[in-house]
């Protein structure tokens, strides 16, 4: 069973002092083993997972703490019935009440957020390459690589601002800035020939090849202009995700890089060719045999061109670590795990996939001790980007259909086997959201209202673009219609009623529904309750609240009966991935709807409230047509039209 531990929020930083709360799937079990841990420390709280032991008010004390859960996976609760413990969820405490470094580390991690989900074991995958990485501001938009991403052609999405600007040029100012601080750089050939190098103030640094043969054709001359050596891991070919041939590749470079002191290996990806981008979850013998001899082969040839020594397998979608090699390669494999000389290596930092690890590149270089650090680097995050747009290019910025089917593909086959479960429901398919006004000609209206917001919710929602409450004004902007009446059912409060206001066109009436005669709506009225709203009188309809309603799928209907023909309804609502308002978190309190579940008795304001899953959006909207939607910080919203 996979267990998780998570927080409210989509950072980790929090002030001594200030509430937090953890939550845990699954949330219900014969029984359950939360441990919190500060780090050097012993267990700060440890027990089943209740309410007391996952919410702490009054936060906690100064220092780095680490969170895991496991639960019983039967009703005989021994030691060999427990579940793994489940990643750990790391918590800083910080001792300053606020601050501006503070601040801004919680914006960024909630814009990253939008681009960049992470499932239970904390791999990331890309969900929206529309949003920009967090450092990469208005400035520096133009710069943005909005190509598609997918295996061995990922951009990066957490790197320090100067690295949108121009990638290949902050990259040789790191490397530059290193070797002035004295580091040495040694390669693999040179740990083979004298494993005491390791001993030395160096960075051993391996450039995996993988989508960026031409890109490689930048980094390498740029790096050696500076004094830098490092191994470059090349494909003899390559024939899944990305192609090329031997014959693609610059040689002569390879061969100039090697005569300056640089090394070359195999990075063997033979079985990345043999299964091309079918990923399976499993490999046969068979064709764990056919890589084999493939990657003999490619060995074979790539020793006849090239000064070869070593060998590291590809990582991306398939197994290559699992293609046993064959017995007569001379190479040396040097993957971690496989070579005595990791045993010496002090620190490692790659940046492959859409993050670096484990940050920004500067910031890891700058904060090395003693001795040797590996780092992994990947030539298409430099060099295929920059702002020289005669650059050659693996890549271009217009990529074709072609290329963004394969990113949709990619991400596919990385949920179905590689991830585990995943925290959000977010997709790189927007029917939605391409077609909101610009940032720019909104901000000002969306500034204003989000000022009222109390510091609880501007905590959740720290940066306004990843706000739901802000893309569902951005969603009545772009769709309520252009004239007539829209009736919002669940009135707002009179002093907020220009939320919805301040968004739809001028003219546009906007009637308001509620059961709560202290909110002063236009109708007082359950919209379900027969002949209280005419048939078909309304031009649009707006319901943001439809977990308070206890049969929404009735809801719903007496939405599209007041709704005249062609007519437009929006509609926001929690996703049951929401920390708080889900059932994957809160299965007791928040059920999911079904349609043969309704009404939900009790319905209450804090518990006991409906979630929704993607399976059962069509079924709740049956009676409307042209039904759109899309995910967004764990809610669903939904444009449909009145038959």
């Amino acid at each position: 069973m996979k267990t998780a531990v998570r927080l409210l929020t989509e950072d980790h930083a929090y002030c001594a002092g200030e509430p937090l709360r953890f939550f845990v799937h699954p949330p219900s079990a014969p029984a359950t083993d939360f441990r919190l841990v500060r780090v050097g420390d012993a267990e700060v709280l440890r027990g089943e997972a209740s309410a007391a032991l996952l919410n702490h008010p009054r936060g906690l004390p100064p220092g780095r703490y680490r969170a895991t859960y496991r639960v019983a996976e039967g009703a005989d609760v021994t030691e060999r019935s427990w579940s793994s413990w489940s990643s750990p969820c790391e918590i800083v405490v910080h001792d300053e009440r606020s601050s501006a470094p503070l601040e801004e580390e919680r914006r960024r991690a909630h814009l990253l957020s939008l681009m960049c989900d992470v499932d239970f074991s904390g791999t990331s995958i890309l969900t929206d390459t529309g949003w920009m990485p967090p450092a990469c501001d208005l400035t520096l938009a133009p710069q943005w690589f909005r190509t598609p991403a997918y295996e061995g052609r990922t951009p990066l999405l957490n790197e320090e601002a100067p690295y949108y600007a121009d990638p290949l040029a902050h990259l040789v100012d790191v490397m530059q800035s290193a070797r002035q601080s004295g580091r040495r750089f040694v390669t693999w050939d040179d740990v083979l020939d004298d494993p005491g190098v390791l001993r030395e103030d160096a960075l051993l640094v391996q450039l995996d090849v993988d989508g960026g043969i031409h890109s490689l054709v930048r980094v390498i001359p740029a790096l050696m202009e500076i004094g830098v050596r490092a191994t470059i891991m090349l494909h003899r070919h390559s024939s899944s995700w990305y192609t090329y041939e031997l014959a693609d590749q610059p040689i002569d470079l390879f061969r100039l890089a090697a005569d300056s002191g640089w090394a070359l290996g195999y990075h063997q990806n033979a079985l990345s060719n043999h299964v091309g981008t079918d990923r399976l979850p499993t490999y046969s013998d068979a064709e764990l045999r056919a890589a084999a001899a493939l990657a003999g082969e490619d060995a074979r040839i790539l020793e006849s061109l090239l000064p070869i020594r070593t060998i590291t397998a590809h990582g991306g979608n398939a197994h290559n670590h699992r293609v046993p090699l064959p017995r007569d390669l001379a190479l040396v494999d040097v993957d971690r795990g496989h070579h005595p000389a990791w045993s010496a290596i002090r620190s490692s930092f790659s940046d492959g996939g859409l993050l670096v690890r484990p940050q920004p590149l500067r910031t890891h270089v700058a904060s090395l001790g003693r001795g040797t650090h590996f780092i992994r680097l990947h030539p298409f995050k430099y060099g295929n980007y920059g702002a020289d747009e005669r650059a050659p290019r693996d890549l271009p910025r217009s990529a074709s259909p072609i290329e963004w089917q394969k990113q949709e593909r990619w991400i596919e086959q990385r949920e179905r086997t590689r991830t585990i479960e995943r925290f959000t429901r977010m997709s790189p398919r927007r029917p939605l959201s391409p077609h909101f006004a610009p940032w720019a000609d909104l901000e000002a209206r969306i500034d204003s209202l989000r000022e009222r917001r109390g510091a609880t919710f501007l905590r959740e929602y720290p940066a306004a673009a990843g706000d739901p409450r802000v893309f569902w004004w951005r969603l009545i902007e772009a769709f309520a219609p252009r004239r007539g009446r829209v009736l919002n059912v669940g009135a707002l409060p009179p002093d907020r009623r220009d939320e919805n206001t301040a968004f739809v066109a001028p003219g546009v009436e906007v009637v308001e529904l509620d059961v709560d005669a202290t909110r002063s709506p236009d109708i007082l009225g359950d919209i379900c309750e027969p002949g209280l709203v005419r048939a078909r009188s309304f031009d649009g309809v707006l319901l943001y609240g439809l977990p308070y309603f206890p049969s929404p799928g009735v809801t719903v209907r007496a939405c599209v009966n007041a709704t005249a023909e062609g007519g437009i309804g929006l509609f926001g609502f929690p996703d049951e991935t929401h920390p708080l308002r889900g059932a994957l978190w809160n299965d007791r309190a928040r059920p999911i709807w079904d349609r043969r579940h309704e009404p939900l008795r009790d319905v209450g304001l804090r518990g006991n409230l409906w979630c929704f899953a993607e399976r059962s959006i069509r079924d709740l909207f049956d009676g409307w047509s042209k039904l759109e939607y899309e995910n967004f910080c764990h809610y669903w919203f939904v444009r449909a039209e009145a038959p």
